[in-house]
This record gives structure tokens, sequence and C-alpha cells, in this order.
């Protein structure tokens, strides 16, 4: 990139302060600080590439004011956004956010002012001992489809199950309606699956009558189910 006479470069001293990390939540070498200057306010991006050419994105244009008495910091743990390998068959689930899989990367911190002016700065970073196996949600059911809280002994009561492949992850499970509302579905005393386990979860999903609550509105919902495994990696379901 060209710099104008006297005007200060955009992106300065950016750095990885390692070249080599093994995420899998072992506690050495998980994760990685990434610093750098900017002296101008600029969309952000930091992305990795594989030996295939292939492109992960950790940050994309994040919007970034100038670095005032301290540079940006921010980590990487090695999970970037959702990806799938090359004839991979997920299933009935998306993948939000996925570690890089073992390998050489070319990493690159992009910058690019307001007026299209962007600067960029490159290096290596190698992947090893990633743990990779996804926090994958299987079976998603809800039943019935329609139901009505009301306490009046008629499909009062909605099913939910999903099943949870891997252990040490996070489960949310909840409804969300047009306007973008969230209604959280609690754990029910009879999961068959004990929180952090892999298993089989079932949630018997009253819309809070039970205790006295007031139900969502009537309508129809996107109840969603949500995994995060121990080093970040993101799955979700939907119905």
């Amino acid at each position: 990139a060209l710099t104008a006479c006297g005007q200060k470069p955009l992106l300065e001293d950016v750095s990885f302060d390692r070249d080599r990390i093994t995420p899998n939540a072992d506690g050495r070498e998980d994760v990685l600080k990434i610093t750098y200057d900017l002296n101008r306010s600029a969309h952000v991006s930091i992305t990795f590439e594989d030996q295939e050419g292939t492109i992960y994105t950790f940050r994309n244009r994040a919007h970034r004011g100038p670095s005032v008495d301290q540079p940006y910091e921010v980590l990487f743990s090695g999970v970037v956004d959702g990806y799938k390998l090359p004839d991979e068959s997920l299933g009935d689930f998306d993948v939000q956010r996925r570690v890089l899989q073992d390998g050489s990367y070319l990493w690159r911190v992009r910058a690019e002012d307001e007026t299209g002016h962007a600067e960029q700065v490159t290096g290596t970073l190698v992947i090893e001992n990633a743990d990779t196996a996804l926090p994958e949600l299987r079976n998603f059911s809800v039943s019935p489809a329609v139901f009505t809280p009301n306490r009046d002994g008629i499909s009062d009561r909605a099913k939910i199950n999903v099943a949870l492949s891997k252990a040490d992850s996070s489960l949310a499970v909840y409804l969300l309606d047009e306007n973008g509302t969230r209604y959280p579905v609690e754990q029910d005393a009879q999961t068959l699956a004990r929180e952090g386990q892999a298993g089989l979860y079932a949630f018997d999903y009253d819309a809070g009558v039970d205790d006295g609550a007031q139900p969502p509105p009537d309508g129809t919902y996107v109840v969603y189910a949500e995994a995060e495994d121990a080093i970040g990696q993101r799955t979700m379901a939907t119905t």
C-alpha cells in the first residue's frame, strides 16, 4: 500500500505473540494475543489462509477508531467463523464458529480507512493438536408443533428433545419471535443428560405458566438449540 508523503501509516506495530498454538483447552499454548495500532479510523479484518488458498475469517471489517494510549489487543484461540470441510456432511445443524484444522496458515491483518486506502501486514501461524470435534446437535424436535399453555389440560406442554455429542459443552434452548425477542427454555428436572455432559436433553416446556409467569404471546416462533464447547466452537439447530 502507498502512504501519502508526511502522513503516518494507517496500520502499524502489528504482532502475534506466538507463531504456534495448540487449541485444545488444556491450558497450554491455547491462545495468542494480536496487537496493532491504528493512526486513523478504519475497518479491520483478520483472516487466515491455508495451504490450499482457503480463507477463514476471524474479524470481518470491524470498525475501530484510532489507537489512543494503548494499541488494540485481541485474543485468538484458533476459532474462526463457521465453515465446512470439503465433502463434509453436517446433517441438521449449522456451524457458527469452528477451530482451524491442524496446519500452517498465512495470517493477514488488514485495515481500510474511509477513503478506501488499505494497508495490511502478514505472517505465519501453525495450528497443532487442535480439538476439532464439533459439539454436534442431533435429532432436535418439538412436539406438538402447536400448543396452548393455559392449564386447561389440553396441549398445555411441549416436549423439546435434542442430543448433544460432546461433553464439556454448554447448551441453550430458546424461542425467538419475529421481533427478535428471546424466551429461554429452562432445563427440566427430568433431563436425561446432566448439564455439560454429552447425551440426550429433554425439556418439558410449559411457557412458564406453572410458575405463574405470563407465557409468550400467541404466534409462531422459531425454536433454537445452541451448543458451545470449551474452546469456543459453536453450533446451532432450529425448528
